[in-house]
This record gives structure tokens, sequence and C-alpha cells, in this order.
């Protein structure tokens, strides 16, 4: 009898070690905090859900395919396996914050999916853009929600969790090979620049400056320049501008207009808008950055002037030695 109390207390005190042991590497309980993967590597498909959208991506071979319909930019999918398996609970969320932050805003959660091989991680995200401690995780409605950081990065870790395939896409402007290119229009609002066609040739290339052609064209700088469009990026997407923002800047005048006529007869077309920042006196124009959309769509992206400066020519560049 002696020997049977004492194997169970043995046993006991076993079981006790084991549950203080979980409870020093998983504090708050794997059910309630588990949000890093260790099997990143296995990862295959991350759904990303809220109300009523859904965006799927998939692993399909080196590359991650976007709802099935592209591949998705490297630098976004590098980022979130970067999250998915490194971030880090920094504090509980308390009752009180929770409902500042959360529920009197109504912010509906991110639903994230992950799935491997054989395993399977789920968590929801709240992500409120006016809090200074970034987004909340939590496993369920019902588990402990908690603010999160991502080890030397000094970034939100639910900023890349994003359901607008537009966040997903490649950020360029022109992607265009130069044997591809037959014309390159550019034309200006302001009065003061004159409109400019190039026509591309197979022994030379034809410049028309407000419609009349220019005997004075440089073909050097004319061959140089046609090159600049093999990749002229742009910043993001502005995918935090509301609709209403939107619709005011695709129904304005442009800036600058930059079509580029392809030998299959089909045309990229590019404009550009002022974009306003708000300082201290006011709304003022953005000395580094503007608004651009592509092919009369209604997707604006922002576009920084270092990087379409090359493609903004005054005639006198086509003309002067």
């Amino acid at each position: 009898m002696r020997r049977s109390m004492g194997i169970l207390v043995a046993l006991l005190l076993i079981l006790i070690a084991i549950v203080i042991v979980f409870k020093v590497r998983v504090p708050y309980g794997r059910s309630n905090s588990g949000f890093a993967i260790d099997w990143v590597d296995d990862v295959n498909s991350i759904r990303i859900s809220e109300k009523d959208k859904t965006l799927l991506l998939e692993k399909s071979g080196n590359d991650w395919e976007v709802n099935g319909l592209f591949i998705a930019r490297k630098s976004a999918i590098d980022f979130i396996l970067k999250a998915i398996a490194s971030v880090e609970i920094k504090s509980p969320v308390s009752d009180d914050l929770y409902r500042e932050l959360v529920e009197v805003k109504h912010i509906e959660p991110l639903r994230v999916q992950i799935t491997g091989r054989k395993k399977a991680n789920n968590y929801l995200i709240y992500k409120n853009p006016d809090s200074p401690y970034g987004s909340i995780f939590r496993k369920s409605l019902k588990s402990k929600p908690f603010f999160v950081t991502l080890p030397a990065y000094d970034i939100d870790p639910g900023y890349n969790f994003v359901t607008d395939s537009k966040f997903w896409m490649p950020y360029y402007i022109f992607n265009l090979k130069p044997d591809i290119i037959s014309s390159v229009e550019l034309i200006y609002k302001d009065p003061g620049m004159n409109d400019i066609l190039i026509v591309t040739g197979k022994k030379e290339n034809s410049l028309f400056i407000n419609g009349s052609p220019s005997v004075d064209a440089k073909q050097d700088k004319i061959r140089r320049y046609i090159t600049y469009f093999t990749f002229i990026p742009f910043e993001t997407w502005a995918i935090d501008s509301d609709k209403e923002t939107v619709a005011k800047i695709i129904n304005s005048e442009p800036e600058i207009i930059i079509k580029v006529g392809l030998s299959d007869g089909n045309k990229v077309v590019a404009r550009f808008w002022t974009r306003l920042i708000d300082t201290p006196g006011g709304p003022a124009p953005d000395t580094d950055r503007l608004y651009g959309a592509l092919d009369g769509g209604s997707d604006v992206f922002i576009a920084r002037f270092f990087d379409i400066d090359p493609l903004i020519k005054s005639a006198e560049y086509f003309i002067s030695d």
C-alpha cells in the first residue's frame, strides 16, 4: 500500500513538473498564444479572410500565386513568411484597452489560416490604424488577445496581412523591352511644356513636338530614352485612400500622361496627378511623390519622382547636344 502510494506521489510530482515546464515555455498556454510556427518551409497556403473578401496565397514551385491569378511580389511573400515564423507576444491586452481599440471602433478581425503538408495554424488579427500599439492577435474569439512584435523589425507584424489583391502585385509601371516599343507620347498639362511624340523605326526614330516633326532629333538620346521603359517601378498601391479621394483623383485632369505604343498594336497608358499631403499650414503638394494610374483604370498607386524622372523630358532634351 505504501509502495503504491509512493508511486502515485512520484507520478503526481512528475506531472506537476511537466506542467510547470510547459508553462515556462509557453506562459499563456499554446492554445492561447501559439502564433509563430517552426514549420514555415512546409507552408503551402495562406488564406486571409475578412467579411466577404478572401485572399488565397498558394505556393507554386518557387513562386506564390494570388487567388490563382498572378505571381505575388517576392518582397511581400518574404515578409509574411517571416511574420508567421517569428511573431512574438509583446504583452496581453487588457479588457479596457481591448474595448477601446476594438469593440468601440467596431473592428472586424482578419481570419488567418496557414496550412502545411501535415500541419495548420489559425488565428485572428485586429488591425486598427489609429492604435499606437499595432495589431492585436488572438487564437480565437474566446481566447486571450495580445499585442505582438517582430524581432529586428520596427513594423507592425499584422501589416502584410492584406486581402486586397493589388497589394500583392509586382510594383512596376512599365516593364517593356525596347524592341517591342513602337511609340512614346508625352502629354503635359503645363502649357509651358511641349507635348512629345516619338515613333520608333528600324533605322531611324522620328520626333514630333506639338504635332510637328523635328529634324534636329538626336538619335542616340531617343534610343537611350526608350531603354528607360525596361523597368519603372512605383512605391505602393494607394490602398489606404478612401473611395471618394480616389474618384476625385481619377476624374481630375492628369499633370502628365505617358502613352507607350507596342508592336502588337496595344498601348500602355500611365497618368499622373499631384499628391497632396498634410502639413502644419494645411494641405500642400508632395514634392517627393505623386499619384498614378494605369490604362485608364481606377486603381491608384503612389510613385516617387525619383523613379519616373527619367521619363519626364522636355523637347529640348531630345534636340540638344
